[in-house]
């Protein structure tokens, strides 16, 4: 997208509003928030200027990138990152968002419900659950636009927070908070909430590693509140026994999910993280072999390998996937 952006323009090709709005956008998905910045600063060259709200809501989607991106380094990328003195946490670039949200203002162009959303979004992947509270309590106070995706975002910097908070008491209080925001949703909407905010709770309870917690609410919470659970959230689960390395608990999801009718793999990064998960315990499986510490364990590693590869096979799309 870049290299055709620039290649209009040294043909002669001025590009509009939209088409910066655009390459802004792509900037974005691609967590390249640096070359986002620099395409606003071409438009004031260009005498674009201001820039139309959906450059700046794009812009902030920018920085909702790179705090993500933050939040999956490895250790070793940190090391590598602070030797040359670049931020890796998260929370780096949340002053970089509100300035957005202050330049918008000193152009005289009010923030939309699109423009909250986007700081939001920065919050919440910085794990910056009090502010996101904060901001969406402004919000409704002022009676401005908001919808279910905004509380779902203060729901997810609790679940972010309290995974950063590494299970201490605190995490606890996150997770309660993001509790909180869902019955205030109900209140302030005017409707139960849908699957887009429950997956939001499922999301903080997931990656916090609350097994028991995340199957329940798989189980019970959706049903309380007379939703299904998508595909979708069937993915989340499968993330965390990935992580949690519980092929067990990925071979009870799978079945569960069968007998519901719901056909995982398609769409909803099931297939990545069942394929990882069983690498992984084949690896275990070989180690434990080689180690010689135990026929009963490898009998097991075995079993549970041939039941997750089981019940695989019986979701096609695990299998093309594969």
């Amino acid at each position: 997208a870049w290299d055709a952006f620039t290649a209009g323009r040294l043909h002669g090709i001025t590009p509009t509003p939209a088409a910066y709005a655009a390459m802004i956008q792509a900037c974005a998905l691609d967590d390249e928030v640096e070359r986002a910045e620099r395409v606003v600063s071409d438009m004031q060259s260009a005498g674009i200027w201001p820039p139309p709200a959906a450059c700046w809501d794009n812009l902030l989607f920018a920085y909702a990138s790179r705090a993500t991106a933050l939040t999956r380094l490895t250790d070793q990328e940190k090391f590598s990152m602070r030797r040359h003195n670049v931020p890796t946490a998260p929370a780096s670039v949340v002053d970089d968002a509100v300035s957005v949200l202050r330049r918008m203002g000193a152009e005289g162009l009010a923030a939309s419900a699109s423009t909250h959303l986007g700081l939001l979004r920065v919050l919440a992947a910085a794990g910056q659950a009090r502010r996101a509270q904060a901001v969406l309590a402004a919000l409704l106070h002022a009676r401005a636009p908001v919808g279910e995706a905004h509380f779902a975002c203060a729901i997810d910097a609790c679940g972010m927070a309290a995974r950063l908070a590494k299970g201490s008491v605190g995490s606890e209080e996150l997770l309660a908070e993001g509790l909180g925001v869902l019955e205030a949703l109900e209140a302030a909407l005017g409707r139960p909430p849908s699957t887009r905010s429950l997956r939001a709770v499922l999301r903080a309870y997931a990656t916090t590693g609350r097994l028991v917690r995340t199957l329940n609410w798989l189980e019970r919470g959706y049903a309380e509140r007379g939703q299904t659970p998508t595909p979708e959230c069937y993915g989340v689960v499968a993330r965390m026994c990935r992580n949690i390395n519980r092929p067990d608990v990925a071979v009870e999801l799978l079945r569960r999910a069968r007998s519901n009718g719901i056909e995982l793999g398609a769409n909803d990064g099931t297939a990545a993280e069942m394929q990882g998960l069983a690498s992984r315990w084949l690896l275990g499986s070989a180690l434990v072999r080689r180690d010689g510490s135990g026929e009963l364990h490898v009998r097991a590693a075995s079993r549970v390998l041939l039941e997750l590869a089981f019940e695989m096979e019986r979701h096609p799309p695990l299998v093309a996937a594969a």
